[in-house]
């Protein structure tokens, strides 16, 4: 399917091409474009770039959609079971930047207006994308890219006019224990942070900040040129009971902010579940 008869309300404009996801709302965002896509050494959905009429404002060289740091409880046949690195995400085998892969991706598809499209070019309502990440623990990772999945995050996000809501289901594949996953965030270099029910104030993305409260349920980045807000639901994970630092968002020298979701080990049965709600909102300048 190519295109759909659409009327003048409809507000998104979406351009749908080998698995490449570009859209526009002129009228929440100016003439800001977003590009999604699979990227990195996992080939996993993310945001990939974020554009004016004027030119790139910023491409993203990591993971909105993070990574995880897993391990299974039986049977841990990777080439370094003690490794402690994260898996999923941008993050490949032992973080060597090698391109080894340490996660799949499954089952993407697109619905416009609620019909499953392959390709698409038009405009729209809604847009929802849907796909797996299957994920190696840490200690099932193989140097050959051949390593076992202990997760599958099932991602739903539904792109709108005036945001991106998501929703993030955790399975587990087998017995494993989570022992650090951030869940979302955002990459963007020369912004400023400030946190939503927090530490009050602006910083410089790059200082190493925290929230100092288990309260902050958004983080909003700006540049002179760009804006983005990243929002959790408190409900499932966003309530923090498995986080046991005294804060729920912080920042890195990497240029990153992210939430703090699970930071002690969170044991998962074979089928077991959790999830995460949000939404991404953007603004260009």
């Amino acid at each position: 399917m190519n295109d759909l008869k659409q009327g003048n309300k409809k507000a998104l404009q979406v351009s749908i091409v080998n698995d490449e996801v570009t859209f526009k709302c002129s009228a929440i965002s100016g003439d800001l474009k977003i590009t999604m896509k699979k990227k990195g050494p996992n080939n996993l959905f993310d945001f990939y770039e974020f554009s004016k009429d004027d030119g790139i404002l910023l491409t993203n060289p990591t993971d909105y959609l993070m990574a995880i740091k897993l391990r299974v409880e039986n049977d841990a046949d990777g080439d370094n079971i003690n490794s402690r690195f994260f898996t999923g995400g941008n993050h490949d085998y032992n973080n060597r930047m090698s391109g080894t892969k340490t996660a799949t991706i499954d089952n993407l598809r697109f619905r416009v207006d609620g019909e499953e499209v392959s390709s698409f070019n038009g405009c729209c309502d809604q847009l929802v994308v849907e796909f797996d990440a299957l994920v190696n623990a840490y200690n099932t990772t193989k140097e050959d890219g051949t390593g076992r999945n202990a997760m599958k995050i099932h991602y739903t996000l539904v792109i709108k006019s005036e945001c991106v809501d998501f929703e993030i289901d955790l399975e587990a594949l087998e017995d494993v224990v989570i022992e650090r996953y951030n869940g979302v965030g955002f990459y963007l270099p020369d912004s400023t942070i400030q946190f939503v029910g927090g530490k009050s104030g602006k910083y410089p993305i790059t200082d190493m900040v925290n929230s100092e409260s288990l309260s902050t349920t958004e983080i909003i980045g700006e540049t002179d040129r760009l804006q983005i807000r990243c929002r959790i639901e408190k409900e499932g994970l966003g309530m923090f009971t498995n986080n046991e630092f005294p804060y729920s968002a912080f920042s890195t020298r990497d240029n990153k902010a992210y939430f703090m979701l699970i930071s002690r080990d969170t044991a998962l049965a074979k089928d077991e579940h959790c999830y995460l709600r949000g939404s991404y909102s953007f603004k260009a300048f």
